[in-house]
């Protein structure tokens, strides 16, 4: 199946221009994004509690067009977390709590009930013909998701599996790792400004990803759901403009361990 170029060039002049060269030549595992895909939805959850029962605060999601065009992005709060101090107090991200208050207060973000939440994901799903369902770590957001509605919206769970069931599920963190960050020029980056964890491998966040995408150490991820579906959708836009080959679907585990251990020069 060909590759079709699906996304318009950057309006950032610093994005890098050389890594088709370069991939051309590292690639490992290659991808493909198929020609007539329809649309895609790339989702972000922020959350509260452990990583084994994270309960969703801060849902967002942007859909695009084959040709990468946006056509809806949608953003709530979560009721029955967002107003219960107790789930709230465990958020990594606890910190913002004050900064969505003000959003809410601005209009500028809606607090619903979950139930309702999922019926409209669900129907802008149908309505735009979502065929590829796509985040940074989906199997995170899977997680969360699945335990999210068990919590708050049980009777919605099927109707949910459901209707993902019927969609190709992308991981955009394993499609990195799978591609630009195969290539030397990437480790190099992370070599120059020591994003490397303690335990010698490269980090693959997706700040990390941006950073090294727009050449600038000075990008902070929000960690708000909506604009990290801005940024993932960026990441998305530059593996399917610089890379070639086959996509691999479905959910991803630890994909952080394709890229290798820390090698200088």
């Amino acid at each position: 199946i060909e590759v079709k170029k699906m996304f318009s060039s950057f309006e950032n002049n610093s994005v890098r221009k050389k890594v088709r060269h370069d991939l051309g030549k590292t690639l490992q595992r290659k991808i493909k994004m198929i020609k007539k895909q329809s649309n895609v939805l790339v989702l972000d959850t922020e959350t509260t509690g452990d990583f084994s029962c994270p309960l969703i605060y801060d849902f967002g999601y942007i859909i695009k067009d084959k040709n990468f065009n946006e056509i809806v992005r949608r953003n709530w709060l979560v009721k029955e977390i967002w107003e219960t101090e107790f789930f709230m107090k465990s958020a990594f991200y606890y910190s913002k709590k004050g900064m969505y208050e003000e959003m809410v207060k601005n209009g500028e973000v809606e607090v619903l009930p979950l139930e309702e939440i999922i019926s409209i994901w669900v129907k802008d799903m149908q309505k735009y013909k979502v065929k590829t369902v796509s985040a940074y770590n989906l199997a995170f957001d899977d997680r969360a998701i699945t335990k999210t509605i068990k919590v708050c919206a049980s009777k919605m769970l099927d109707k949910v599996q459901k209707t993902l069931e019927s969609r190709n599920l992308l991981c955009i963190w394993n499609l990195a790792c799978d591609s630009f960050m195969q290539s030397q020029e990437y480790k190099d980056f992370c070599n120059a400004n020591e994003y490397t964890t303690e335990c010698g491998n490269y980090k693959t966040s997706a700040e990390i990803a941006k950073r090294f995408i727009i050449n600038s150490t000075d990008y902070i991820e929000s960690h708000t759901a909506l604009n990290d579906c801005v940024d993932e959708f960026e990441i998305l836009q530059y593996i399917c403009e610089h890379c070639q080959g086959k996509m691999t679907y479905g959910l991803q585990f630890s994909p952080w361990r394709k890229v290798g251990k820390v090698t200088q020069g």
